[in-house]
């Protein structure tokens, strides 16, 4: 019985993700507005980061193309965290920390406050990942 309940729980939760998938990629290609659909690609961007680099890459360069956009300072600064996120786990720290620092720059720049309070707290992993702790400490004030 055990057994058939988890059978079922992790069935149900990958048609529950795949439905999530399948509504975020049409929200991405018609959503009514260009923020809802940046918002969309941002969101697919995450479970890829993790189990697929290129995928992840590719659609990273995809919500860019909309991101450029000026009326979407909010969708480009939380992009600008996940491709920072994207540098990192794939161990190119430079590129890493700029994107890091530019989501704390333009999260501030624009009155962001929680996406300001993101990035300080990512500035702080990355400086204490990679050794300095002191840093770390200063970013997480």
């Amino acid at each position: 019985m055990k057994h058939a309940f988890l059978s079922f729980l992790l069935l149900f939760t990958s048609w529950s993700y795949a439905l999530n998938e399948d509504s975020l990629q049409k929200s991405a290609r018609f959503a009514a507005n260009d923020s809802l659909r940046l918002d969309a690609r941002n969101k697919l961007i995450w479970p890829s980061l993790f189990s697929n680099s290129a995928k992840a890459e590719k659609l990273i360069k995809d919500a860019e193309k909309l991101a450029r956009l000026p009326h979407l300072a909010y969708g480009r600064v939380t992009l600008y965290g996940i491709k920072a996120i994207h540098f990192d786990l794939a161990g190119q720290k430079d590129s890493s920390l700029y994107y890091f620092t530019r989501s704390y720059n333009e999260a501030k720049k624009h009155h962001f406050p929680e996406q300001e309070n993101h990035a300080l707290g990512n500035l702080g992993m990355y400086h204490w990942n990679q050794g300095n702790s002191q840093q770390a400490k200063e970013n997480n004030k």
